[in-house]
């Protein structure tokens, strides 16, 4: 049986968080198969590093680091809350075996719920890429920069990634000429980039592969059929902030893995004021939304854009 080549990146800062859905991937693996763990290493602490190499070798699988030079990327914008960590996907050319024509990338603020056989052998049919459709796809259409080039728009957190493709289409240089050309614009980097570049020629996934938190009410949560619940807002799981009750699966995997004695670094006087007022605010959201005209949403969101953008300047 096939091994799955699966994809990470991490720097220290997101180290524990990769290590819990590293956990949840081995708790749910039901298959013979063995799992080839690559991790872009973004600058792991050897306390780190170790307990990650710990959990994946007790689950008898194999694990390869990679070391990111920070040269590669110094030039890439940082935008917002995003790192330059979000661009070390682009490099994996240059970086992975070329005996390796597959890889399943996952970002690290995930948990897995169920076996990734089925996704890692999903038929990519000579396309580049497979992904789950943002569910905010219509809307990022409407008021990014490129409402005329594409027809549908894809979350970038879970990728069928073709590498035998990349290499024989020498996509790096296409990504390297996109950020020099639109480093501007950009306001998802990496997501953008990949959805230009490949655009209208990737596969759609099915919606339980990355299903996404974005716009959920606090109580929601994920369907038994769910194979990854993605923690995309810009608030996670492992802050004191969060509160949806879909924070239990990160937790429930943290109990089990090296990072057992965790507590919220932000748990303070200011943040127990502040928690109630965001649990209000989001309900409130998520009941007006869907009766606001689009016009007055997209306003709203151009204008956070904007905040967004001149946040990271």
């Amino acid at each position: 049986m096939e091994s799955i080549h699966l994809l990470m990146a991490s720097d220290d800062n997101y180290a524990q968080h990769m290590g819990v859905a590293i956990v949840s991937i081995l708790k749910n693996k039901k298959n013979n198969h063995s799992i080839i763990f690559h991790i872009l290493d973004g600058g792991i602490s050897e306390i780190n590093k170790n307990k990650i190499k710990k959990i994946i070798e007790d689950g008898n699988q194999k694990i390869c680091f990679y070391k990111i030079e920070d040269e590669k990327i110094n030039s890439f914008p940082e935008i917002g809350y995003l790192s330059k960590a979000t661009y070390y996907r682009l490099l994996i050319t240059e970086i992975l075996p070329d005996t390796i024509n597959k890889v399943l990338y996952i970002d690290c603020d995930i948990v897995v719920l169920n076996d990734l056989y089925n996704l890692y052998n999903h038929d990519l049919n000579n396309r580049p890429i497979a992904a789950v459709k943002d569910i905010k796809s219509e809307e990022i259409l409407r008021i990014y920069f490129y409402p005329k080039l594409l027809n549908s728009y894809f979350n970038a957190g879970v990728l069928l990634i073709n590498l035998k493709y990349w290499r024989q289409n020498n996509v790096l240089p296409k990504f390297i000429d996109f950020i020099n050309k639109y480093h501007a614009q950009l306001i998802a980097p990496d997501q953008d980039i990949l959805n230009c570049i490949f655009k209208n020629n990737w596969i759609e996934l099915e919606p339980k592969f990355n299903v996404d938190l974005k716009h959920e009410s606090h109580n929601a949560m994920p369907k038994k059929n769910t194979v990854i619940l993605h923690y995309s807002d810009k608030i996670k799981p492992w802050s004191y902030l969060y509160y949806g009750k879909n924070k239990k699966y990160y937790f429930d995997y943290l109990a089990i893995s090296p990072w057992s004695n965790f507590k919220y670094p932000n748990k303070n006087l200011k943040n127990i004021i502040k928690k109630p007022k965001l649990i209000i605010i989001k309900y409130l959201k998520n009941k007006i939304r869907p009766i606001t005209p689009i016009k007055i949403l997209d306003i709203y969101k151009r204008y956070m854009l904007t905040t967004i953008k001149r946040s990271s300047k």
